[in-house]
């Protein structure tokens, strides 16, 4: 049975009545303080035990009581003692009039309820709901002086968000109130002035490191529970046995998508030695540190250099007609000594790349393996870009090959922020444009403008297209990624939106449960197995004297003896016969393509798409990027985000569109999500 694409966006389906009975639900509104930074929110959670609270947006907050457990007037009071010019009102759930110009809607209904989970009997997670927020940490993610957390958020659009949020033990310069994690509950919650030895933690970023979470990991139970869709898949479970009797959560789906099939291209050997050609088979190393540490830097990128890409190495000053590798120390090392920073102090004419020192101690430049590290090949491959700037020509991908009968052009705009972190009126704003113009045998031409420089008709005509484009299209400030200019002056709008794509979660969850069983069953079951598929039965005697070694066997052992990455055809076919006829499922096998239909693995891989028709009757083309199917690892780090192309005439073609995303030059070994040449605007300055 096919399916649609899964979506982080839901449909709330909400009754009502049942809420109207068990729940009482305030609004409180128009107080001149911030509700984020007054106490106001306060009052109900620490005087009358609310269930919850949930902030809005401009002077809006909401509060759940359970029914009846507070009196309207004694509240009212209670608030306006302290905050004079509020206003608190009890909503009628059942009003949908009211709902409405209360601006209660769905997901802040949601949102509310959701922050009235508490800390489950189970002791991965605990669940905190903080003045309108609701945190899920699992419990490694707790250290002494920190910790890390997702925070969940029903965003506008019905659309749900997770975000990674750290924590650090507040110190004696800040001067925020902090968070504590309450002594009886568990709970993290905000510090009372009652509240005397505790550990106070305010949200700010760890020092010298960035907390991540993998947006999927299926490797084992406990990996999935760790990763956001693991507790995407907690969360929606939460919901549904707590508060399933008021409402109902559905992902929304796209449909008739098309899968954009991948031309096949040079790989590795041939491709690194094709790379190597481009730089002329000659980098120079200027090592600028020339220390211990750095020598061996030095040494090691030579050795894969030569290794991999049959590229011969120089040492010395920048050259200014070749490609430079540079050793240099980290930002920090340059502020702290009082040197100039040589990062950004670089000739325009002169192609190099950096490799920062501090940073290399955890690189994984080795001179074992088959294939060059990580940071080699991202080292080579933005030295080839860089490369291609200067001669502004495209040798990465055969542009010819899209068959373009006129120039492509690609425009990109970017706020210029200045340090003084005063907030810009809308008409004090300073942009920057970017413009490659692409010929179609591959040569180009950059150039950039600012709008607080002196504008020609065609720079107007640019910024006026932009902005009509960006203000029809784009729902953020920020989504508006970049225009393609194709034959005829055709403008397309590349707009990314805030949905992402989900597999099936729950049936990745269910498989990864082991349900015990003994060694009898499996042997049985091996048994039953051969008799029925006498074709696999050398196969079957193998593990039969596998099983015969151990007295007991774990899920581990017996996938172990299964062996199905080398014995894939039988292993595979024994591990779903189990599966079927004893409900033991010993390898979930959640990568096999025989089994697309069970978990949605395409909903998160290669590359999709399909039409829409927009609020202004026109159609656009839906498309998301994610990892290749053929190297999908049993992790995922980022999730596939929907974008969107609008256009005033034809949308641009999706056979010579989307090859310029199918490249593994700008994200290693990974497809890009926008068009490439947008990295080469990013790397041009003027």
């Amino acid at each position: 049975m096919a399916h649609g694409i899964l979506l982080n966006r839901y449909t709330v389906e909400t009754n009502n009545g049942a809420i109207d009975n068990d729940y009482d639900i305030f609004r409180i509104s128009g107080s001149s303080d911030d509700y984020m930074k007054s106490n106001i929110l306060d009052i109900p959670n620490t005087e009358f035990k609310a269930l919850s609270v949930q902030y809005t947006f401009g002077k809006v907050a909401f509060v759940l009581f359970t029914k009846g457990k507070v009196e309207e007037t004694a509240f009212r009071i209670a608030i306006q003692e302290r905050f004079k010019d509020n206003c608190v009102q009890k909503i009628d759930i059942t009003n949908e009039e009211e709902r409405k110009n209360c601006y209660l809607y769905d997901n802040v209904l949601v949102q509310l309820f959701a922050n009235a989970i508490r800390t489950p009997k189970n002791e991965i997670f605990s669940y905190n709901n903080t003045t309108g927020k609701l945190y899920y940490i699992p419990a490694k993610w707790k250290k002494k002086d920190s910790f890390y957390c997702i925070e969940i958020k029903f965003e506008k659009g019905n659309i749900l968000k997770l975000h990674v949020r750290s924590f650090r033990k507040k110190s004696e310069k800040d001067t925020t109130t902090g968070l504590i994690f309450d002594p009886k509950s568990g709970e993290l919650r905000k510090k009372l002035s009652s509240d005397k030895n505790v550990t106070e933690y305010i949200q700010k970023g760890f020092k010298n490191s960035k907390n991540t979470v993998d947006f999927l990991r299926f490797n084992s139970k406990e990996d999935f529970y760790h990763s956001k869709l693991g507790i995407l898949y907690r969360f929606q479970k939460d919901i549904e046995d707590e508060y399933g009797k008021y409402f109902t959560l559905k992902s929304e789906e796209l449909e008739n998508t098309y899968d954009h099939e991948i031309a096949r291209t040079e790989k590795g050997e041939q491709l690194y030695l094709h790379y190597g050609r481009l730089l002329n088979n000659e980098v120079n190393i200027s090592d600028e540190v020339k220390t211990i540490e750095s020598v061996k830097i030095v040494e090691k990128i030579s050795y894969e250099l030569s290794k991999f890409y049959g590229i011969s190495t120089t040492f010395g000053e920048l050259s200014t007609t070749g490609n430079n590798i540079r050793i240099i120390h980290d930002a920090d090392y340059y502020k702290d000594n009082n040197i100039t920073d040589p990062h950004n102090d670089i000739s325009k004419d002169i192609v190099v790349q950096h490799m920062v020192v501090e940073e290399s101690k955890h690189s994984e430049l080795s001179q074992k393996g088959n294939n060059p590290s990580a940071d080699i090949k991202k080292i080579i491959q933005e030295l080839i870009i860089k490369q291609d700037i200067k001669n502004s020509r495209i040798t990465c991908f055969d542009w010819k090959s899209l068959d373009f009968e006129r120039s492509v052009s690609f425009i990109s705009c970017d706020e210029i922020k200045h340090d003084n972190n005063i907030r810009s009126k809308k008409q004090d704003k300073e942009y920057v444009y970017k413009i490659i113009h692409i010929s179609p045998d591959g040569e180009f031409d950059l150039r950039a403008f600012n709008t607080k420089d002196f504008l020609d008709n065609n720079d107007l005509h640019i910024i006026n297209v932009y902005e009509d484009l960006k203000n029809r299209y784009a729902r953020y400030p920020d989504s508006m990624e970049g225009i393609m200019v194709t034959d005829n002056d055709n403008y397309s709008a590349i707009v990314k939106t805030a949905c992402t794509t989900l597999p099936n979660i729950n049936a990745i969850a269910e498989s990864l449960e082991q349900k015990p069983f003994s060694k009898e069953t499996i042997v049985d079951a091996v048994s039953a197995f051969k008799e029925e598929m006498p074709e696999y039965s050398d196969y079957a005697d193998s593990i039969f004297e596998k099983l015969a070694a151990e007295d007991e066997i774990s899920y581990r052992y017996a996938n172990s003896c299964l062996d199905i990455r080398k014995n894939k055809k039988a292993g595979s076919a024994l591990n779903r016969f189990i599966y079927a006829n004893y409900g033991i499922r010993i390898n979930p096998e959640i990568k096999n393509k025989d089994n697309e239909e069970e978990y949605y693995l395409k909903n998160i891989c290669n590359i999709r798409y399909c039409y829409e028709q927009t609020w202004d009757n026109k159609k656009a083309l839906v498309y998301f990027v994610g990892p290749k199917r053929s190297s999908l690892q049993q992790s995922v780090y980022n999730g596939c985000v929907i974008r969107k192309v609008y256009s005033d005439n034809e949308l641009p073609d999706t056979k010579k569109f989307f090859p310029l995303m199918s490249v593994e030059f700008v994200r290693n070994e990974q497809y890009t999500v926008i068009p490439f040449p947008f990295k080469y605007l990013r790397e041009y300055s003027e």
